[in-house]
């Protein structure tokens, strides 16, 4: 039996001159599914028992696409079909589309911050259909293992051809493209950008979750769990669960957003520029009279900004820490939260949304 197979991981296949992966199109995972199919087919060695196709669940993430058979939002890719074409002798009768690739101007060139970028998917419906496109822009990163989504924002074009702006980022990027048929399935081509500039020093605005880790629990922290809460939607606004048990009514809990993960003030941390105005976010509680602690600014920062006592509502509220006077350069705490134990001693779950700074 043959545990798992698919297609190529990120370590086996081609990078480009600036270290990101090359995803596969979506025509090459379904040769690769159809093509393992064939050689562990049932009795073509004898005694074969089979194999499973990795791996049969839904993306994790917007950006978790390189494995999963279905995207995050749940629809099939067309891997699918030739999956189904293997194990039963017959296709679907609507077949998904067939994706080669992504053709650009911006294909293996560096780019300035924000210039223009000309891309069409070579998509083809195998019954002659119409396509549509689902276009993405996305953090160049391929951690298969890691629960955490990815930040990436939607293009608002549904044309297989399209006109859009490099990220104001610099660093790694991908531009991907989701080509859908009447039938609901889809399938994928992903070209990795880079642009130019020092990756270090970050643009305003910015989503917190994009360049900071959650990483820095203090407090009554293990008994502290945190899970996503992300919408299925392509590119929602990260989201965190956070859920805790305090061992103690005298007890408290929190956690800062460092960059890199688990930086308390012996690394650099990234330079933001001058001009931001506010951090906003959304928070709540599934339990009443929660009150929370915001703010930013830890260790080594030049400022620090918090808003104490914030009573939560079990509906999601937009919260602002005013950053209007304060005077930063580099920033090693983007973002933080703490809680004290309730009275009743009780077990406390709070939820936070979308960390920008703006």
């Amino acid at each position: 039996m043959v545990t798992e197979y698919g297609p190529r991981g990120p370590w086996e296949t081609s990078d480009t001159s600036w270290g990101s992966d090359i995803e596969a199109p979506g025509v090459e995972k379904s040769d690769y599914y159809r093509g393992w199919t064939d050689v562990i087919e049932p009795g073509s060695r004898g005694n074969g028992l089979g194999g499973f196709a990795f791996v049969w669940r839904d993306g994790k993430h917007a950006t978790d696409t390189w494995f999963p058979l279905f995207r995050s939002d749940g629809a099939p890719t067309s891997s699918i079909d030739a999956l189904e074409k293997a194990w039963t002798g017959t296709a679907p009768a609507d077949l998904g589309p067939e994706v080669q690739g992504i053709t650009s101007d911006a294909a293996g060139v560096s780019l300035d911050p924000g210039a223009g970028i000309e891309a069409t998917l070579d998509a083809s419906d195998p019954e002659g259909g119409a396509l549509s496109a689902t276009w993405m822009l996305a953090v160049a990163s391929y951690a298969v293992d890691n629960d955490e989504p990815q930040y990436c924002e939607l293009i608002e074009d549904n044309a297989l051809s399209v006109e859009l702006d490099a990220p104001r980022q610099p660093g790694p990027w991908r531009l991907v493209g989701w080509a859908e048929g009447a039938s609901g399935t889809v399938a994928l081509a992903s070209m990795p950008l880079e642009v130019t500039g020092d990756s270090e020093i970050l643009t305003l605005p910015f989503a917190v979750d994009s360049y900071y880790s959650a990483a820095g629990w203090m407090g009554d922290s293990d008994e502290l769990t945190r899970t996503d809460c992300t919408e299925a939607t392509l590119c929602a606004p990260i989201c965190h669960a956070w859920s805790w048990n305090p061992i103690g009514t005298g007890e408290w809990v929190g956690v800062y957003w460092q960059s890199p993960s688990g930086n308390w003030g012996d690394e650099q941390a990234p330079t933001v520029p001058p001009g931001a105005t506010s951090i906003t976010f959304e928070a709540w509680s599934d339990h009443e009279n929660i009150e929370a602690s915001f703010f930013a600014g830890m260790g080594t920062d030049s400022f620090s900004v918090r808003e104490d006592d914030q009573l939560l509502s079990t509906e999601a509220q937009m919260f602002t820490l005013d950053l209007g006077s304060a005077e930063y350069t580099e920033v090693l705490g983007a973002f933080c939260f703490s809680v004290s134990a309730p009275d009743d001693g009780g077990a406390v779950n709070l939820y936070l949304r979308d960390i920008r700074w703006n």
